[in-house]
């Protein structure tokens, strides 16, 4: 089905599973493997960004993650729109859980491909059917996919399967730049509310009740569970 892997595309995929160590939250083979702490981390950061003080202080963070207002980075927050500041943001508590679902893998992968490919890369967060979230990457003129919550998708070329076509619609744009994204997150995963709303979102979770009742936790939370296998 496949003719060509793109290796730039497959050590975006690496990194990101570097990122997402724990699992994704919403897959049954990760939670089994990891003895429910995928879906455990996941409700504990969603919970994080349910946290008032996260809520109504997104600006304040954005602002405090570009290190001033002369800042590479603040040059490059002009450039980024609010469908993708939200994106960013919220992913945010997700790699520091180590855990997510397909949307914090997308969006993690978005900003890994930021850092490696050469400056202006086209690339695209898509959405097939409104509940799954992947990346296109545009390199010589050849469009990739690039999906680490899929089982070894990343690298393959776009429009070859039902999955990964054409007809997909874009979530998002941007062109690459060297880094700035991941400098950008970085400082926002030192950013001391976000730390302190995590420290009582995973105070307020009872890991427990959890683990012995999942589909409840998991239905409560709004986490779909799907039944594939290890990503490879």
């Amino acid at each position: 089905m496949y003719t060509e892997i793109n290796e730039e595309c497959r050590n975006i995929h690496l990194k990101v599973k570097e990122y997402f160590k724990i699992g994704r939250s919403n897959v049954l083979y990760d939670n089994k493997d990891s003895n429910y702490e995928a879906l455990i981390q996941g409700i504990i950061a969603k919970k994080t960004l349910d946290n008032r003080s996260i809520r109504r202080n997104k600006e304040e963070i954005w602002e405090k993650a570009c290190k001033g207002p002369e800042s590479i980075e603040a040059n490059i927050i002009k450039s980024i729109d609010d469908k993708l500041k939200r994106v960013l943001i919220e992913c945010v508590p997700y790699l520091l859980t180590g855990a997510g679902c397909c949307l914090e893998h997308a969006a993690c992968a978005l900003i890994v491909a930021d850092e490696i490919l050469l400056k202006d890369t086209r690339i695209k967060m898509m959405n097939w059917v409104k509940d799954h979230q992947y990346l296109t990457v545009n390199l010589n003129k050849v469009e990739y996919v690039v999906d680490p919550w899929q089982d070894d998708e990343s690298g393959k070329i776009h429009d070859e399967s039902r999955v990964y076509t054409k007809s997909n619609t874009i979530k998002l744009e941007w062109s690459s730049t060297g880094g700035s994204l991941l400098s950008l997150i970085t400082n926002m995963m030192d950013n001391v509310e976000i730390k302190n709303a995590l420290n009582e979102a995973e105070k307020d979770v009872k890991k427990d009740l959890i683990r012995k009742d999942p589909e409840t936790a998991a239905n409560a939370n709004n986490f779909t569970m799907y039944e594939i296998g290890k990503v490879g």
